[in-house]
């Protein structure tokens, strides 16, 4: 059952400043930290905002730090190559769910583990990406964010931990993308039935898999049988 949820790792183009996004389709970004940062860091002060520089420097952890910076820098590249425009010229605002929105586009990030990931779509979309972590205890999640249903096909014999986090990345996604955020009853939308969901009187696709085997990542967007593209950003 798990194969009718989890697709193959998809083929990914290298993405650079000269693609053209198609608009009609739906893109998805996957953005390695450690190599991107290495490569982009000397071009930050002339890109991004000087708020968005003050507050790089105010984390804590000089690694959410560098996250931080080199998802606002890919963001900033990517939503100017979609929208024909400059990247400083990127303006980001939030929604009333603190959701980062960008006027005349519909995107979403997540970062987790060694990546970031991004998509980009004509309608509403939401994306989820985490790291697996072998040493993580899911068990006192199961009753208050996974419905009956979910919490056997977690409790399946084999891969117990993918499946978790299959359906952890679908719930985060689809709810990213209907502007809700996470809820107070989690353990009623199931996400473990199907690949299309009904949520409030609207249909959302959800395309999950793997960038390798430390993280899995799920997409969801109201437009369903537009087609994917994946694109690894260099």
């Amino acid at each position: 059952m798990i194969e009718q949820l989890l697709n193959p790792e998809p083929d990914w183009s290298t993405f650079n400043n000269y693609n053209v996004l198609d608009k009609k389709e739906i893109h998805v970004f996957k953005i390695r930290i450690n190599q991107n940062h290495q490569k982009f860091q000397e071009k930050y002060i002339k890109i991004l905002s000087e708020e968005e520089l003050l507050k790089a420097n105010k984390f804590a952890r000089n690694e959410d730090s560098i996250r931080y910076l080199l998802s606002r820098f890919a963001s900033r590249f990517i939503l100017a190559n979609y929208l024909l425009t400059s990247p400083t010229e990127i303006q980001f605002h939030l929604s009333a769910n603190k959701k980062p929105m960008v006027d005349g586009v519909e995107f979403n990030i997540s970062h987790s583990g060694a990546y970031i990931v991004m998509a980009i779509a004509p309608g509403p979309i939401g994306i989820d990406l985490e790291y697996i972590k072998e040493d993580f205890n899911f068990d006192d999640l199961l009753d208050d964010c996974f419905s009956v249903t979910e919490k056997q096909f977690i409790l399946q014999k084999n891969e117990e931990r993918i499946r978790f986090y299959l359906l952890w990345t679908r719930k985060e996604s689809l709810l990213k993308a209907t502007g809700e955020g996470l809820t107070n009853h989690l353990n009623q939308l199931d996400c473990s039935l199907s690949s299309t969901i009904i949520r409030n009187q609207t249909s959302y696709c959800i395309k999950s898999f793997r960038i390798d085997r430390d993280h899995i990542v799920s997409v969801s967007g109201t437009n369903e049988g537009v087609k994917f593209q994946y694109w690894d950003y260099s």
